[in-house]
């Protein structure tokens, strides 16, 4: 069933931003949009000339029927004219609440970016609409209005978002650089539980119109789409990129953020840093082939040996015990296998080890990477293979560009306990075609049907484990495995 996402802003006779922003935004994320106008602007590329607010009781009626009719699972909400409309927004909103969960972003919307105020609130209007949100996205004017600061660089624009976030009792704050100048626009996500930037190119043509509104709706939709909010937040900085890289002028004034499809935000997925606004530069890795087909990733020295004597070409050895005494000899004979079988074998985690064993790979998680000496690696002329569950870890990876980058969880696994959500076949054909020319690998519960569903969203490579450890014949079932990868090299579709 397709998820709702209800819109609470006003309408943009010239199309560019408002509620008509957030609709082409919606049915782009693939989620369906419904609407609760909060006014009618006379509004044109080159500004607004006037706002006729809605009678605040026709917009708390809307915003009732619509729940009652759609339960949307999240609430995007933009222009709010006067304080009437944002007592009916504030309580149409906690009556949502009381009958099922609901994720709330507010974008303050005061002024129109090509010209005229649009809202008659004041500071203490929006912190107290902010403090029923979930997340608000205030820009570099809007942060100095909320907090008095003076914004006009990166440290400044974190400070005032810390600064906002302190008195809204857990409301987290996505604060817009767009305003400060420079190489790379950076955006600042704080949480409760963790902050980070967002890197993106500044474009330096005025065709930015609806910018704010296309961003805040893009992540309203996401989560409706049961994103994990910092997901959200990576996939709605790329598609605002993407749709700012190539925009067009259409009237006399600024024009509008392209809305042509979730594909827009391939190859814009922003340069994400956990500690400053910095672009980071990582050394070179090698190259891996572009397909790597069946991965079998394996426990032990005597499961790899059989996978590779049955013709697999890419194998992984995971040994999950540290303490084991024999850990360096397992690894040593791994990459001894790995030369004698010609294959590409990976060792898992232990790159210390695997460097100096003189392995084919090392695969590294998320958390790996921040104690791994990446130049090491790199110097020693190892492959990198590096995991991700999401949009937000697929951004950092696509930034490191390693050997191969790994999508997953597809499904819940036997071997693994995941604190991420299953992505699903769906999800892994977009990051697929988000990763540009990385090679990737497919895994977490591929087995079956599931395999051959993976291998038709267009990975190089599918990973398996008791796919192959717990089939009664496991050279049979690596062969027509082997097999699925020939086929969807010739263009056929996986029967």
């Amino acid at each position: 069933m397709t998820a709702a996402v209800m819109i609470i802003a006003a309408s943009d006779s010239g199309c560019g931003a408002g509620i008509a922003a957030d609709i082409f935004t919606a049915r782009d994320f693939g989620v369906f949009p419904v609407t609760a106008e909060t006014g009618v602007t006379c509004q044109t590329s080159e500004g607004c000339f006037g706002v006729s607010p809605v009678p605040a009781e026709f917009v708390l009626e809307t915003i009732q029927r619509l729940d009652g009719d759609f339960s949307p699972a999240a609430v995007k909400i933009g222009l709010i004219p006067d304080r009437q409309i944002l007592d009916a927004v504030i309580e149409g909103i906690e009556g949502i609440r009381k009958k099922h969960p609901v994720f709330v972003v507010a974008d303050p919307v005061s002024s129109a970016s090509a010209g005229g105020i649009m809202s008659g609130l004041v500071k203490d209007d929006y912190l107290r609409l902010f403090s029923a949100c979930d997340l608000v996205t205030p820009n570099g004017p809007e942060l100095e209005m909320l907090t008095g600061a003076r914004i006009s660089c990166p440290d400044d624009l974190r400070n005032a978002a810390v600064s906002l976030a302190s008195g809204l009792g857990g409301t987290s704050v996505l604060a817009k650089g767009g305003h400060i100048r420079g190489e790379y626009v950076f955006d600042f996500l704080l949480t409760s539980g963790y902050s980070a930037w967002f890197g993106e190119p500044y474009f330096d043509h005025c065709n930015k119109h609806g910018t704010g509104c296309t961003l805040s709706s893009a992540i309203a939709s996401a989560m409706a789409d049961n994103y994990d909010l910092n997901d959200a937040a990576a996939l709605a900085e790329a598609y605002v990129t993407g749709g700012l890289s190539d925009a067009l002028q259409i009237g006399h004034g600024p024009g509008p953020v392209r809305h042509d499809g979730l594909s827009q935000a391939f190859g814009c997925l922003p340069f994400i840093n956990e500690e400053t606004p910095s672009v980071r530069r990582y050394p070179e890795f090698p190259r891996c082939p572009a397909r790597l087909g069946l991965y079998p990733v394996m426990p032990d020295l005597e499961w790899l040996e059989r996978v590779l004597r049955a013709g697999v070409k890419t194998a992984q050895l995971r040994i999950k015990d540290r303490n084991d005494p024999c850990l360096f000899e397992k690894i040593q004979k791994a990459a001894e296998l790995g030369k004698k079988y010609d294959a590409c074998v990976f060792i898992d985690d232990h790159w210390e080890m695997a460097i100096e064993a003189g392995a084919y790979g090392v695969h590294l998680g998320q958390e790996d990477l921040l104690t791994a000496d990446l130049g090491r690696i790199s110097k020693a002329g190892l492959r990198l293979g590096v995991s991700t569950h999401g949009w937000y870890e697929l951004s950092k990876a696509i930034a490191l560009r390693p050997s191969y980058i790994a999508l997953g969880h597809i499904f819940d696994t036997k071997t693994k306990k995941m604190k991420s959500k299953a992505q699903g076949i769906d999800r892994l054909r977009l990051f697929a075609g988000a990763v540009g020319d990385i090679p990737t690998v497919a895994i977490g519960g591929l087995s079956g049907r599931r395999f051959y569903d993976a291998v038709n969203t267009g990975v190089g490579s599918v990973a398996c484990v008791t796919a192959i450890t717990e089939s009664p014949d496991p050279e049979q079932q690596i062969r027509e495995y082997m097999s699925a990868f020939e086929i969807s090299r010739e263009g056929s579709q996986v029967k």
